[in-house]
């Protein structure tokens, strides 16, 4: 059964026991005067060691820059971190800005939890060794 722990800015971080993956819940306006608490808080699902993290934007209501630099910052340490990285989002409010700024290139977006959870669950996939001449 998930856990949830509530925190500043809005957010909250449910770990369920029975998968290795953290689901980082964000809710509310991510502005400029949330986006300190927002980072941290993101940053922190880190530390526990997951093998994947899930951020949930769904009850996100504004969506600004701010929130694309998290996201982007999330993405960058899950990558240095060797863990794998998704983004819940399902409203036009932060689909919208996630498109129109290329992040949906290089960031995995679902339209649920569960399909994040079922993605980042299966094996990642390989790359072929590049051939040398």
């Amino acid at each position: 059964m998930p856990t949830q722990a509530s925190s500043p800015a809005g957010t909250s971080s449910d770990s369920d026991l029975t998968t290795p993956a953290t689901v980082v819940t964000l809710v509310g306006e991510i502005d400029a005067n949330s986006t300190g608490p927002v980072r941290l808080r993101v940053f922190d699902a880190f530390d526990a060691d997951p093998s994947a993290v899930v951020l949930d934007l769904t009850g996100v209501e504004f969506f600004g820059s701010t929130g694309i630099a998290v996201v982007l910052a999330a993405a960058q340490r899950a990558d240095r971190r060797g863990v794998r990285f998704a983004v819940v989002a399902n409203q036009r409010c932060v689909l919208r800005p996630l498109r129109v700024t290329g992040v949906t290139a290089h960031v995995a977006v679902h339209p649920d939890v569960d399909s994040a959870l079922a993605a980042l669950s299966r094996p990642a996939p390989r790359i072929p060794a590049a051939r040398t001449g």
